[in-house]
């Protein structure tokens, strides 16, 4: 009994002791715990991870986030990984702003198990929009539809915004209207946009790495070059017009606007060029400088050509009485045909300004251009002369056109003549017509041109041709590049005049020692047939008793035309002004046939003065005369139908042909 009272008090005190043993050992072990965990935290792996600048997270491929370093927290927009783990469940829907761009990146991870530098768009806790990218690896396959994924991300958001900016100026570059192109410190071009192929003819691979040397004209000589690079080298921006040279050898102006491009210590890296294309423009302004030329010559000859022309009137109508009295074998005679041809002359002078302002009155009808052409080829032969060869090729077919035929005439003779003089010693010339269609494209390159189908009569010659400065001059009135005496300088300007008032168009192509081109495209008419009537007999042809009543106010011309029309059979009342006319009218109205009158007078004018004695008889014939006849021609030059007119000057066949007509319509 004693003995087993002691065996258990025995018992009771190992327990005692042992408990007491693990009670410190827990301690130990805790004490253990506390000191080692420090240790553990300066662990360099573990700092890495916490102190990372770039966010590292494991998730899994079913889409959940399973844990987040301090920079991944700090992307996410979250206080702590708890509330980002807590938050970002369902990866797909959560983290990816385009879920499909989830699903793309899991296949890359069955398909290779790893991924590098995907990039997306994604939400942060807040719901702010920043852009992603990854490198992932997976690290832990649990079964084939999910693993365990390690990655790197890095907020990109920076990059990609510039990025962004950096496409939005260049698609507004590549889609300005202005060419741009970019070259480097030695001036070879390092990029160009589709503006600048456009307007150049050259494609951006053509001209990249190449000098702008390759579109100089030489329109500019080297000291403007000079002064361009000297400026743009002192770091100053160049603005300047200059004219550039397309693939093609067509010429274009520009306005551009050079300017330096600078790193950021200050050193050029590239020049940047902007050009504008004006060539349009400068045609335009072409247009209204030579529309201003025109209305200055034109009132040049409107304010001279009516005294001029009664001035002509005169010597040619005393000299053509005096000559039709005379032997023709008298010395005077040959003296007296002199004046009448210096006077006819002088008469053409003034016709051709009146022409090339187009103030010369015509009356157009429909021709056929081919049998027009072989009816007065033969008189263009003797113009050309027997050393240069001309040659007609006229196209199929008819080609009906409006015009006058006196101007088809004189178009034709001044152009052959200009032909004819660029030729030294041999050549040819060309005549050819054909039938084209000039489209909206075709029309957009070339200045003053409508779309549509036009009737085409092309002179050609192998001549000395011309410069570029003459060129741009050919139609000038007074410019002529023959010698002193040798011309007046308005065969082309007479050209150029006639074709604009039959609403034609005429282009010229010339070349130094290569020849010379013009081509003339004039409405095709869709008339049937062209008027095939003969033109009017000049032989002079006698009145039958008619009385008319002739009205000038230039005394001069008032004595001559009563002694042409009584030697050509006509009674003939005469009055120096329009009172005096009606007073005449008045009295003899009922035996009056015609009115012969002057338009220009002082006081009521020739057509009031017809409108008025038509009210005394409404069967009154009338025909006007007048140097400068602005005053009944429209505004494209052309005669009303029901207008009997007859230009100053003339001769007395020309006034005789007239009167017949006049009467007899």
């Amino acid at each position: 009994m004693i003995y087993e009272e002691q065996s258990r008090d025995n018992l009771i005190l190992k327990l005692e002791q042992l408990r007491d043993k693990n009670h410190n050992l827990e301690k130990s072990l805790q004490q253990y715990e506390a000191a080692e965990k420090p240790k553990a935290d300066k662990c360099p792996h573990l700092q890495l991870l916490e102190n990372a600048p770039v966010g590292i997270f494991t998730s899994s491929a079913k889409g959940r986030l399973l844990s987040a370093n301090p920079a991944m927290v700090r992307i996410l927009g979250a206080a702590s990984e708890k509330k980002v783990l807590e938050y970002y469940t369902d990866l797909g829907t959560q983290l990816y702003l385009h879920p499909y761009k989830r699903d793309e990146y899991l296949k890359l991870l069955k398909e290779n198990s790893l991924v590098t530098d995907f990039e997306f768009e994604a939400r942060t806790i807040k719901g702010i929009t920043i852009w992603l990218g990854l490198t992932a690896k997976v690290t832990e396959h649990k079964n084939n539809d999910d693993f365990i994924i390690t990655g790197f991300a890095t907020d990109i958001s920076e990059r990609k915004n510039t990025e962004a900016k950096q496409k939005l100026l260049l698609a507004a570059i590549e889609q300005m209207p202005e060419a741009i192109m970019i070259a480097d410190q030695k001036g070879n071009i390092s990029y160009v946009n589709p503006a600048f192929e456009t307007v150049s003819g050259y494609t951006r691979e053509e001209v990249i790495g190449q000098n702008p040397r390759i579109l100089k004209s030489g329109e500019q000589d080297d000291s403007f070059y000079q002064h361009m690079w000297e400026t743009l080298s002192k770091g100053k921006n160049w603005k300047g017009r200059l004219v550039n040279k397309r693939k093609d050898g067509t010429f274009y102006t520009v306005e551009a606007n050079i300017s330096p491009f600078y790193n950021e210590v200050g050193k050029i890296l590239h020049y940047v060029a902007t050009t504008l294309d004006m060539t349009e423009e400068v045609r335009r302004e072409e247009q209204y400088r030579q529309a201003q030329k025109m209305e200055a010559i034109g009132q040049l000859a409107g304010g001279v050509a009516h005294d001029f022309n009664n001035m002509l009137s005169v010597i040619l109508g005393r000299a053509e009485l005096r000559m039709k009295k005379m032997d023709p074998k008298d010395p005077s005679y040959a003296v007296l045909q002199e004046i009448q041809q210096a006077a006819q002359r002088s008469a053409n002078l003034t016709q051709q300004l009146l022409a090339y302002a187009r103030k010369q009155p015509i009356a157009p009808s429909i021709v056929d251009l081919n049998p027009a052409v072989e009816a007065i080829l033969p008189i263009l032969r003797r113009l050309a002369g027997e050393n240069i060869n001309l040659t007609w090729t006229p196209g199929e077919g008819s080609y009906p056109i409006k015009i006058d035929p006196v101007q088809l005439d004189q178009i034709l003779t001044n152009l052959i003549v200009n032909a004819r003089d660029a030729i030294t010693n041999t050549g040819t010339i060309s005549l050819e017509s054909g039938k084209v269609s000039l489209d909206q494209a075709y029309c957009d390159r070339h200045a003053g041109f409508i779309p549509g189908t036009y009737i085409m009569l092309m002179v050609s010659d192998d001549g000395k041709g011309m410069d570029r400065e003459t060129l741009s001059k050919v139609f000038e009135p007074f410019y002529t590049t023959k010698g002193l005496g040798q011309g007046t300088g308005l065969g082309l300007a007479t050209v150029y005049g006639a074709i604009k008032q039959n609403q034609g168009i005429i282009d010229v192509y010339s070349e130094s020692d290569r020849g010379t081109t013009f081509t003339i495209y004039l409405p095709n008419q869709q008339e049937s047939s062209a008027d095939k009537s003969a033109k009017s007999n000049l032989s002079i042809q006698k009145g039958h008793g008619e009385t008319i009543l002739f009205v000038e106010d230039e005394s001069a011309l008032l004595r001559i035309g009563e002694i042409m029309l009584q030697e050509l059979g006509y009674e003939v009342l005469v009055a120096n002004s329009t009172k005096e006319a009606i007073r005449l009218a008045e009295k003899y109205i009922n035996e009056i046939d015609l009115l012969l009158t002057d338009i220009i007078m002082p006081g009521m004018n020739g057509k009031d003065l017809a409108k008025h004695l038509r009210t005394l008889n409404a069967d009154l014939k009338v025909l006007f005369i007048s140097g400068h006849p602005a005053n009944i021609i429209s505004e494209q030059g052309t005669l009303d139908g029901n207008i009997n007119f007859l230009q100053k000057p003339f001769l007395m066949k020309e006034l005789a042909a007239n009167l017949r007509d006049s009467l007899e319509k």
